[in-house]
């Protein structure tokens, strides 16, 4: 009956993806207990277009900015709460490949913090609550589709924005293979009550070290 008391980034985050769909305070904490905060200093890679694995990772962004190339074209910025690779999620559902791979790259331009799941666990975690499952997915959806719109902006204003791509490649649907489903195989593990509270007051924690951390120099790291 305590009531859950998140770190002031992830009530942001809450208020302005979750609640709108309502999903309660606890269904959130639930879900954000599975996750782990880790830092991009400036420069650092989060994806590697080619190499770095779909289907293992998905994360929100918490503090800074990601860019996101493709064949070291700038296709668009990834801004505070928005799911990183939310397309490359969604495509996973129509992929046969078990080795597919990002089709960009993305890097953060400014020092970042994000809250990334291993969407395995995520996955199991969700398959229990149908609703909750169908909620997480129309939430993936909506990310999907402003990230079309970002897009769609730039094509409007810079019609050449795209022509060195070597096809008709004129939106992310294409560029990133990824398209919004009306079904969704993400699922979650059965959460234990007992431990809530604990496990959102580390990660409270974690979030306060990383936003204190991109204030302060920092080694450049390259995660991929």
């Amino acid at each position: 009956m305590i009531p859950v008391k998140l770190h002031h980034q992830l009530e942001v985050m809450y208020k302005k993806l979750f609640r709108p769909m309502h999903m309660t305070r606890k269904e959130f904490a639930e879900i954000c207990k599975l996750g782990s905060v880790i830092t991009l200093a400036k420069g650092s890679l989060y994806a590697v277009q080619g190499i770095t694995p779909c289907g293992e990772k998905i994360s929100i962004l918490v503090k800074g900015r990601l860019k996101v190339t493709y064949n070291r074209l700038f296709l668009h910025f990834i801004e505070c709460n928005q799911f990183v690779d939310s397309p490359e999620l969604d495509s996973m559902t129509y992929s046969i490949d078990e080795e597919e791979k990002y089709q960009v790259s993305i890097t953060a331009s400014e020092d970042s913090c994000l809250i990334t799941w291993h969407f395995p666990t995520l996955q199991n975690h969700l398959s229990n609550d149908p609703y909750l499952e169908t909620m997480f997915h129309h939430i993936v959806g909506k990310d999907i589709s402003n990230k079309l719109y970002q897009i769609q902006e730039l094509l409007l204003v810079n019609p050449d924005y795209m022509c060195t791509l070597a096809s008709r490649q004129s939106s992310m649907v294409n560029i990133r293979h990824s398209l919004v489903t009306q079904d969704s195989s993400m699922s979650l593990l059965n959460f234990n009550n007992m431990n809530m509270a604990a496990d959102i007051k580390h990660l409270n924690q974690q979030l306060d070290s990383a936003i204190k951390s991109c204030h302060g120099p920092k080694e450049s790291e390259t995660r991929v």
